[in-house]
């Protein structure tokens, strides 16, 4: 009997040690590095971009200024190739994108549409061959709350951030899994009661163009959890708690506070890498000017510093260029491109 209490005790105190108590961790020391910008020159007028991708020999920008949202460039020359997305109810328009994806890997470009809860898929290929674009409309399912965002995973799956559940994987209308436990923030009061409007008022998310992995990072505060798709589940990885939230909650919403330090701003994602602009202080005036660079374990490999702010940002790894749109002296948007050293 004193055996298998001593046996007992022994158990509980090795428990207790390998027991981790998450915290608020700066990110690592890794040293910085500059970079040097030259203009893209474009016959393009830019009025209000929001994002862009690199695909093949394409620049593509999404300008919420312009009649037709999606613009697509010639990455070298700036030049107008063409353009699609008008916001209305004809045919192929968009009546509300809730959000915009490219898959690097195989040049499709996705928009979810909220308001008729499916996906428009745009093959890019088919616009270099010179074939008019038309999408190829993929149903969701009807969730027990229409998504937020949605996003491509592995095989044919969507991967979705919802108020209830947490986040879904679905098949076209085949609702695969849902997952419920959200992340604990320690050091927030009344998490519980918060939890849910917090990543659904806050998240940014991407997934990598394979599918099989995904990041939610917010933007009161800086908290980035990475997640594995695999097999029709979703799994938490890392968690890595860098800023702690701050943000009003009155009558069920989040919102930002005096208080609160600005997170993450946009999201990347290759099948190496993600990549981040990240404010880290209250009230900023100005977009991020670096760039953070983590590998999907959730450590920092680079960090990239811009004299200019990054409206928007897209990586072609291949080339090694950083494209950006930023604000010139006068106050209008202009495209920008500069190298990095992966």
């Amino acid at each position: 009997m004193k055996k298998t209490l001593s046996n007992l005790l022994i158990l509980i105190t090795l428990l207790s040690c390998n027991t981790k108590t998450e915290t608020y961790k700066s990110l690592e020391d890794v040293s910085t590095q500059v970079i040097t910008f030259t203009d893209l020159n474009t016959d393009l007028e830019l009025g209000r971009v929001s994002q862009m991708w690199r695909y093949d020999t394409l620049l593509i920008v999404q300008d919420e200024m312009q009649e037709e949202q999606i613009q697509f460039l010639q990455s070298k020359t700036g030049k107008l190739l063409g353009h699609i997305g008008k916001i209305g109810q004809g045919v192929n328009e968009w009546v509300m994108p809730n959000n915009i994806s490219l898959n690097p890997n195989t040049g499709i470009l996705s928009v979810y549409e909220y308001a008729k809860n499916s996906i428009l898929n745009y093959d890019l290929k088919e616009f270099q061959a010179g074939k008019k674009l038309s999408p190829q409309t993929v149903s969701l399912p009807e969730y027990p709350t229409r998504p937020k965002f949605v996003f491509p995973a592995q095989g044919d799956t969507w991967f979705a951030l919802h108020g209830k559940p947490f986040l879904s994987l679905a098949k076209g209308k085949e609702l695969v899994t849902t997952r419920d436990e959200y992340p604990l923030l320690p050091e927030v009061e009344d998490w519980e009661a918060k939890k849910r409007m917090y990543f659904m008022m806050s998240s940014l998310m991407a997934t990598s163009p394979k599918g099989d992995k995904a990041v939610l990072a917010t933007n009161m505060g800086a908290i980035m959890q990475f997640f594995e798709i695999e097999n029709s589940s979703i799994q938490p990885t890392t968690l890595r708690l860098i800023i702690k939230p701050t943000f009003d909650f009155q009558k069920g919403m989040v919102g930002f506070s005096p208080e609160t330090i600005f997170g993450f701003a946009q999201l990347q994602a290759t099948d190496k890498y993600l990549y981040a602009t990240l404010y880290g202080e209250k009230n900023p005036s100005m977009f991020p000017k670096k760039l953070l660079v983590f590998d999907w374990t959730g450590n920092l490999a680079n960090t990239y510093s811009c004299e200019q702010q990054i409206c928007a940002f897209t990586v072609d790894e291949k080339e090694q260029n950083l494209y950006i749109v930023t604000k010139g002296d006068d106050g209008e948007q202009k495209i920008m491109v500069g190298k990095l050293n992966l």
